[in-house]
């Protein structure tokens, strides 16, 4: 998926879609073309991040949006069990106070760093990479990643590409 910045920055998507992660809504197994992904009333976009299986985005109403497959909580909606959307919202974020600032997907989680320097991560938790100090258990909705400690603002957000999927946070010390 990419923002087509020529069209109200609406995102578009392309390529595999056996799991409804080009988010059109259609079952076709493959589109070749981009095709543009409703995000809501007069939604526009402004990022967009995507793995392999599922596609999330911060829109201009500071809502993240996610589409693809959800197995294990990746799309935030709360369900951990095998299921396929359209775009769907992630709850749980703080809103509307704190609100998101970078999102960064890997194929079984999700992680968005907030305007409060914190961040929140959801989906599968095999290896206890959603850094919340739970025990393996698999996040449908945010959860916040142990603290970093005192004045530490984040300035950027990374997922590895390990197996393991590890998250990394750029800090402005």
């Amino acid at each position: 998926c990419a923002i087509d910045a020529t069209s109200s920055n609406v995102v578009k998507c392309w390529g595999i879609n056996d799991q409804l992660q080009v988010g059109n809504g259609g079952t076709d197994s493959y589109y070749n073309s981009p095709l543009s992904v409703d995000l809501g009333s007069r939604r526009t976009i402004v990022t967009v991040t995507c793995s392999s299986r599922h596609c999330c985005a911060i829109l201009d109403d500071d809502s993240v949006k996610c589409l693809g497959r959800g197995i294990y909580g990746v799309l935030g909606d709360g369900d951990t069990s095998y299921h396929n959307s359209a775009p769907i919202t992630v709850s749980g974020l703080g809103q509307p106070s704190v609100i998101p600032v970078t999102i960064a997907c890997w194929a079984k989680h999700s992680c968005v760093l907030l305007s409060d320097d914190t961040i929140k991560c959801w989906g599968i938790d095999n290896w206890i990479q959603l850094g919340d100090d739970s025990s393996n258990v698999d996040k449908g909705t945010p959860v916040l990643v142990a603290n970093f400690g005192a004045n530490l603002c984040t300035a950027g957000l990374h997922i590895g590409s390990h197996d393991a999927g590890g998250i990394c946070a750029t800090l402005n010390d």
